[in-house]
C-alpha cells in the first residue's frame, strides 16, 4: 500500500499540472498536439517515456485488488501502449498527417457550402 501510495502522490499532481496546462491553454492545445503528433522524432521521444512511466509502476505496482490501487496499476498498463509510439513513429505521424488533412478538407467543404 505504501507504494500505491508514493505512486498516486506522483501521478495525481501530475496529472493536475496537465489539467491546469489545458485549461490555460484551451485555445492552442490543438495546434500543439497536432504539431507534435505530426513529427516522428517526438513521436517516438513521447512513446520512450510513456514506456518507461508505464514500465517503471508496473514492476513496482502490479497490484490487481478490489481498491483504488488497481486504479494505478491500471495506468501503468496503460502508459505501455508508448510502446507503439516507438515501434512505429513514422506511421503513427503520417497517420496523423493525413487525418489532419482529411478533417481540413472537410472543414473547408462546410465553410463554403454555409
Amino acid at each position: 500500500m505504501a507504494n500505491s501510495k508514493t505512486l498516486a502522490g506522483l501521478i495525481g499532481p501530475t496529472l493536475i499540472a496537465l489539467a491546469a496546462a489545458l485549461l490555460i491553454n484551451l485555445g492552442s492545445i490543438s495546434t500543439l498536439v497536432e504539431s507534435v503528433s505530426r513529427d516522428p522524432a517526438l513521436v517516438l521521444v513521447s512513446g520512450v517515456l510513456s514506456f518507461v512511466a508505464g514500465l517503471a509502476v508496473v514492476r513496482v505496482h502490479n497490484y490487481w485488488a478490489g481498491d483504488w490501487a488497481v486504479l494505478v496499476t491500471i495506468l501503468g498498463w496503460l502508459l505501455l501502449v508508448g510502446l507503439v509510439r516507438i515501434l512505429f513513429p513514422i506511421w503513427l505521424a503520417g497517420m496523423v498527417r493525413t487525418s489532419a488533412k482529411t478533417r481540413d478538407s472537410l472543414q473547408g467543404r462546410r465553410s463554403c457550402s454555409s
